[in-house]
Order: structure tokens, then sequence, then C-alpha cells
């Protein structure tokens, strides 16, 4: 969506906040204001005026309850977001436009977390999506054949759901025109088929290959490696099945045991990472990581955090302890192609008496049956954490399953949420960096997930790109991709 969208704000290269479709903004000394001076001249690509009324009405849209918009936790500070949600106001009060090209948002509480939910949130044009009922709006075109007008770099010229994706360079854009015509975006979830692309020049760019094809990888005549330093931990998830979702239904022996801190302690003890990890990446380039929060936020890591080292035979005692029956089986989901690893860990766990049968869940029906419907017991998937409080939020607060948020594993902690709530009160990091340590370590001790390893990633790409020119931004997130260029 950001090739064809704009966002108030954007992540650079070098995950700094800068300005995108606004030229500059301020922040009032309280915290509780902020001011975005909008870009003129900036017309939707059906030729309509980008005007302040866009901003406006895009907020107005998200607070909506029956959106059931996935940013709306991390909105709702702004001042009448919740009444609109609740029913007891038609707009919000806190989003006001000052004329055409300035905008001003009034919040209720200040929110370290603000300016980040920003980055995330594209501005979508209201002449177009005030016909579209917020209840409709994930089955409307406008998501599902993806013809909308946008103001960012690219415009989708052709949409074949989950196959590909084209897109045309958009000459109008306010940052100058692409100097790439057309983009071809195909999916190809497995791994190993996208290699096979990129050998035989199939495709410029692969996306998410494995670190264990880093020697195949290259040998290929050209290729261009980029490497992005860590930012997606991989991390050990436990479904606590706490009757919220269709999985839950009956309630089944298992469950209990597996909300005990002590199962998921156990399953982490019988892991021999220093060797899983060689499994993983035999390129060397992921380490161990146990922190709740991303490597560059490592100063809000307690230095004395509680360490779950390989110990199968502890491992055991814990289970014994706490009742577990070595004929339960886990379900052990995969998005998509288990990786080669996977048994691996199914091995180790064996081990220790944990049954657990490797599931793959197609990309394709991922959100519904993970989020969704919880439909698995344990699962080992990347999770990007480099905004804190905006991933402790989504992935671990109270009621924040989907499509609320992301928490798949129905963890709930009131004294979690009680720290929580006192960081998101406060932009004052004096204030919050400690009440975050503080959540580090209760998430330590819960385990409801758990860092396992984080790797360099890295993109290959083909001789015919220009790759000084792709500025990775966040991973998936390319910061400018209208520079991008082929030679």
């Amino acid at each position: 969506m950001f090739l064809t969208m704009s966002r108030l704000v954007f992540y650079d290269s070098k995950l700094d906040i800068q300005p995108d479709i606004a030229e500059s903004y301020t922040i009032s000394p309280d915290g509780k204001q902020y001011t975005f001076k909008l870009r003129k001249g900036v017309e939707w690509q059906d030729g309509q005026p980008f005007t302040s009324k866009d901003v406006v009405f895009t907020f107005n849209y998200i607070c909506q309850k029956d959106l059931n918009a996935m940013q709306y936790p991390n909105v709702k500070v702004i001042s009448g977001c919740q009444d609109v949600y609740e029913g007891k106001a038609t707009t919000v009060s806190g989003v006001v436009a000052n004329g055409d090209f300035e905008v001003t948002f009034k919040l209720d509480n200040v929110s370290p977390i603000f300016n980040h939910a920003l980055t995330q949130i594209p501005i979508v044009p209201e002449h177009v999506v005030k016909d579209i009922k917020p209840a409709d709006f994930t089955k409307s075109k406008f998501v599902t054949e993806r013809w909308y007008p946008g103001t960012g770099p690219f415009i989708v010229r052709e949409f074949k759901g989950d196959e590909s994706i084209e897109f045309v360079a958009n000459p109008k854009y306010f940052r100058g025109a692409p100097k790439i015509d057309v983009i071809r975006d195909t999916k190809i979830p497995d791994a190993n088929t996208r290699l096979l692309a990129l050998e035989k020049g199939e495709v410029d760019i692969a996306l998410g290959l494995p670190a264990t094809e880093l020697d195949r990888i290259k040998k290929i005549t050209g290729v261009q490696l980029v490497y992005l330093d860590p930012v997606v931990p991989n991390v050990l998830f436990v479904n606590y099945h706490n009757g919220n979702k269709d999985a839950d239904k009956p309630e089944q022996p298992k469950f209990k045991p597996m909300r005990d801190p002590k199962f998921r302690q156990a399953l982490i003890q019988a892991l021999d990472l220093p060797n899983l990890i060689k499994a993983v990446d035999p390129a060397g380039l992921t380490q161990e990581w146990h922190c709740a929060v991303a490597p560059s936020l490592s100063d809000l890591c307690p230095k004395d955090l509680t360490q779950y080292p390989y110990d199968p035979e502890k491992a055991k005692a814990l289970l014994k302890e706490i009742g577990w029956d070595s004929n339960w089986e886990l379900t052990f989901v995969s998005l998509g192609t288990p990786p080669p690893w996977y048994e691996i860990v199914q091995q180790m766990w064996a081990k220790i008496g944990v049954k657990a049968t490797i599931t793959p869940i197609e990309f394709a029906n991922f959100i519904a049956e993970f989020y969704g419907k919880g439909n698995f017991d344990v699962i080992i998937s990347g999770q990007a954490r480099w905004v804190p409080l905006d991933i402790l939020a989504t992935a671990h607060r109270c009621g924040m399953e989907y499509p609320k948020g992301y928490n798949s594993t129905q963890y709930c902690n009131p004294k979690f949420e009680d720290v929580f709530n006192k960081a998101l009160a406060t932009a004052d990091p004096a204030v919050y960096k400690p009440l975050i340590t503080e959540m580090v370590r209760i998430l330590n001790t819960d385990l409801p997930t758990y860092p396992l390893w984080v790797s360099k990633t890295f993109q290959a790409m083909g001789p015919k790109v220009d790759a000084s020119t792709f500025s990775l931004g966040c991973g998936y997130n390319w910061a400018a991709p209208h520079l991008w260029t082929m030679k």
C-alpha cells in the first residue's frame, strides 16, 4: 500500500521519523498537540486535489467502531476519537483543519507512540472512501481490487489478488517522478522457488530468502546483497487458549498446563539454541536474543534479565510439576512451508516428552486461522519489535486479539496493563523508558512470547538493479521507492 499511498510521516532508512505528505510538523511543549503543515499542489492520482479534509476524514474514519481499524488503539488518544468509537459523537473533536494545508491533532494525554502510529496510517481520499460504509471497507473494491487513487509514487495498474500486483510510475508524485516505469510484485510463497526465479533472471529482487542458501545466492552472476541490521526477532508464541477463539472450544485437558509459565519455560529450556541456530543460519548472521524489544533498543533491556539456558532435565522436571501428559500433542504451526529447522525443534521437544505436530498454514489463510480463529498451540515466527510500546500493546495487552490487535496468545496480565498505561501517559523518556523495562521483565517472567534469536536480514538483487538506490527503511517499508533505478 505504501507504494501507492502516503502518510503524514514515515520511517527513513535509519528508522528516524520524517515528514511524508506533511511538509513539516511541530509538537507542543506539553506533548498534547501535533500540528502538521501539508504539502501544497499534491494531487490524488485521479486528478482531485489533496487537502487537509482528506487527513481529517482519514482519522474520523479510523475512529469508527465498525471499521475495526488495527491502529485505533494507538490513535484513540486523540480527543473525541473514543467518543466516536462508542457512538457518543459523530466527529472527532481533536482533529482540526486550519485551512486547506494544515491539520492539528489534540490529544487527551501525551503519547510516546502517537507519532510512530502515524507512520502506519495511509491517508485516504475522502471523495472516494466517504461512500464506503466502515463495516463494508475490507470487502470493498478499494481493498479487494486496489483500484483506489493514491498520492504515492506508483499507481496500481493490475491487481490479481494473491498472485501479483503491477504498478506504474506516478509522474505527478510530489517528491518527483519515479525512476522506474513499472514494478511487478509477484507473490511466490515458496522460498526455493523465489531463489530459482532469481537464478534464472525471472525476477530482479527476491525477498525473504533463507540464510541457509547464502552460499548458493552468492554464486549467482552479478547478484548484489543488501544487508539490514536485525529488528525482527524470531519469537516463540504459546497460546493461552483463554476461550476467546474458535479453537478454544471445547476446553482441552492440555490447555490448563499450557497457561502455566513453567510449561513455556520447559519448551525454552529444551532448545539447544547454539546448535539450533547453526541449523537455522550456517552463514553466521544470527545470534541469540531474549529481550522483548529489538536489539536497537537494548538500553531498555535489563542487564540481569532472567535467562533460560538449555537444560532438558530441568524442562522434564517442570513438565512433571505441572502435570503434563506426554500423550498430549501440540499443534506446531508454520507460516507457509515449514523451514527445515522446525523438525529439529520438534525432536528437541520430543526428548522432554512433548509431542509437536508440524502444521503449515498457507499464506492466504494465515490471518484468519492464526489470528482470527486461534488455530495453533505454538509457533516460532518473526515479529518486528523496533517500536516498543506499539508492539507491546498489540501483541500483549488484554483484549487486543485480532482484529483489534495482534495478541495471538490471548495473554492478559493486569499488572502488565497497569504499567503499560503509566508508560502511555507520558512523553518523557526518563519516565516511560524504565516502565518499558519493567514490562520487559514481566514478559520475561510470564513468557507468553519469548524471543529466541535475531538475524541480520538481506535482500538479493539481480545485476540489472542499481542496489545503491534501494534504501531499505524498516525492512519491508522501503524508504524512497521513487529513487530506485535500474542499471
